[in-house]
């Protein structure tokens, strides 16, 4: 499991990933307060390949989609986190305006792009139209209902602004 510190760390491993004949499968989120969701996205994702990569939103780029109180957990912290899970073999971050690391793949071309039912939509045809461009393909995999870092945000703070 390894935190990338740039794009040619990371390239530098997938090259040598693609000469062994790996299969390279990536993700992509702000994973700010991991839970039983972000778990099983990850674990799905593993199994459609040999490597995992998970790309994960710099600070500034989380607070432009989710408000100026997030993230809870800053990006070093969320980092170590997904690079400590036995199903991620590379974690690194990245700061792009849409809602997916477009310039990370173009340089990375996964075989396979996975994200959750519940954070795809016909609105992201454009990158899927990307990923076959490149000779990969996306693969959506099961929602978890009802978990989510900002419904956790909202749990917590009712339970505890009762007190």
């Amino acid at each position: 499991m390894v935190q990338c510190g740039s794009d040619s760390e990371l390239l530098s491993l997938v090259g040598a990933w693609r000469a062994a004949g790996e299969r390279i499968v990536m993700t992509s989120g702000v994973f700010d307060l991991v839970h039983r969701g972000h778990l099983e996205t990850l674990r799905q994702a593993r199994g459609f390949g040999d490597r995992l990569i998970v790309a994960t939103n710099t600070d500034e780029s989380v607070r432009r989609k989710k408000g100026p109180l997030r993230p809870v957990n800053p990006l070093a912290d969320r980092m170590f986190m997904l690079a400590n899970l036995r199903s991620v073999d590379a974690v690194i971050a990245f700061d792009e305006e849409g809602e997916h690391p477009v310039a990370l793949v173009q340089a990375v071309h996964p075989d396979i792009f996975v994200k959750s039912g519940g954070e795809w939509s016909e609105k992201n045809f454009f990158f899927k139209q990307l990923l076959e461009s490149l000779g990969g393909r996306a693969e959506i995999v099961g929602h978890a209902e009802g978990y989510s870092s900002s419904a956790l945000i909202a749990r917590i703070t009712e339970r505890y602004s009762r007190r």
